[in-house]
């Protein structure tokens, strides 16, 4: 620790160091970070009613996590034909906001053939929806360790299925993210398989817990 020769000495100092972080945060303010909220946490509401409340409190986007407890974004009214998906994405260009992320609920740790194929073509179609909406991101989970699994075969599961939608964003512009990596343990090959070259894998979103793909 360092030792002040007086209480004069300790004054100045601190003095200086309370300017510095001033002149920091005043520095750091010239920057305006884009702010978006979660359907998650307002399952009831309309889709009218989640754009009018982004609008009168200030928001910049929305990440849809379901539509009035759909969560399956591609069944909800709003993006069921061409034609909706048009008509919504107009009605959110002309409130001045953006479609930040879509929440699917597809799972990548899965061995079965079927259950596989049913949650990699979720993600797919909500690939395909986030071109449709000039969406940068949709989520994925890796999502868990099933007990019947032997680990190394999950981890094995979880990044050929990052890795193929990666390859399958590129096509569509589009990124995705991936939350919820279930162990700290297993962090390094988040961070191995991000810098995959040909993938639209782009950067470690949390530490141990989100990554993603971003548009390019």
């Amino acid at each position: 620790m360092k030792q002040y020769s007086s209480r004069r000495d300790f004054i100045k100092t601190a003095g200086l160091a309370g300017i510095a972080v001033a002149t920091t945060s005043f520095d750091f303010k010239k920057y305006t970070p884009l702010l978006s909220f979660s359907t998650l946490g307002c399952p009831d509401w309309t889709f009218e009613a989640i754009l009018n409340f982004a609008v009168a409190n200030g928001y910049n986007g929305v990440v849809l996590r379901g539509i009035l407890r759909q969560l399956d974004l591609t069944k909800c009214p709003e993006f069921s034909s061409k034609e909706n998906i048009t008509a919504t994405r107009k009605r959110i260009e002309e409130k001045k906001l953006r479609i930040s992320d879509l929440g699917s609920s597809a799972g990548m740790h899965y061995a079965d053939p079927v259950e596989r194929k049913k949650n990699l073509d979720e993600a797919k179609n909500f690939i395909q929806l986030a071109q449709q909406l000039n969406c940068p991101y949709i989520r994925v989970f890796p999502n868990n360790f099933p007990k019947e699994q032997e680990r190394n075969q999950t981890i094995d599961l979880i990044i050929k299925g990052l890795l193929e939608l990666g390859n399958y964003a590129k096509d569509y512009a589009v990124g995705r993210s991936s939350q919820r990596w279930p162990c700290l343990g297993h962090c390094e090959y988040v961070v191995c398989y991000k810098r995959t070259p040909g993938t639209g894998i782009c950067h470690l979103k949390k530490l141990h817990s989100s990554y993603a793909y971003k548009r390019s």
